[in-house]
């Protein structure tokens, strides 16, 4: 257990790195990310003055201050936390949008846009037990020695673990029939 924080804080780390770094791509990106936040607050809270723009923003800068937290070792558990918190919120806006077959496009990595699904309820739910793991054996385990190899095969393994998450619309499509 001792590795597992340090896996999960890497992928976590490139989870949030890569979804910060599609909406900061320029404007346009931005604009269209901002835009896609209006279906998760129902018509009457989206078309206030603002808080389309408030929510996205402050939902983009989360994210970043998970970046930060995540890479510094005084303040990784921290991270683990707001994300775990993060996450929570994007598994239930997923999940009630999904269920209330509302019309909402996921443009969490700025990928191909597609419509709001199951899949992408399951890929937020299993980023969260990636956080709520991380944090656990964090506060399980607190006191460590760990070795450098053993650093290096923990973080190749968060990596990896982010890749098919970030990926995981197109690998549920390759195994769709």
């Amino acid at each position: 257990m001792t590795y597992l924080p340090v896996t999960a804080r890497a992928a976590l780390l490139l989870v949030f790195l890569v979804s910060v770094a599609a909406k900061a791509r320029g404007r346009r990106h931005y604009a269209a990310f901002a835009a896609s936040v209006a279906p998760f607050l129902g018509h009457r809270l989206a078309r206030a003055p603002g808080v389309v723009a408030g929510v996205a923003a402050a939902v983009t800068a989360t994210e970043a201050a998970c970046v930060v937290l995540l890479v510094l070792p005084a303040t990784a558990r921290a991270g683990c936390v707001i994300a775990a918190l993060l996450l929570a919120g994007f598994t239930v806006a997923a999940a009630v949008v999904v269920g209330t077959g509302r019309t909402a496009y996921c443009r969490c990595f700025d990928a191909r846009i597609r419509p709001l699904r199951r899949r992408h309820v399951v890929r937020n739910a299993l980023l969260l037990l990636v956080a709520l793991g991380g944090c656990v054996a964090d506060a399980v385990n607190p006191a460590r020695t760990v070795q450098p190899a053993g650093v290096v095969i923990a973080i190749v393994a968060g990596g990896i673990a982010a890749l098919i998450l970030i990926n995981f619309d197109d690998l549920v499509e390759l195994v769709r029939p």
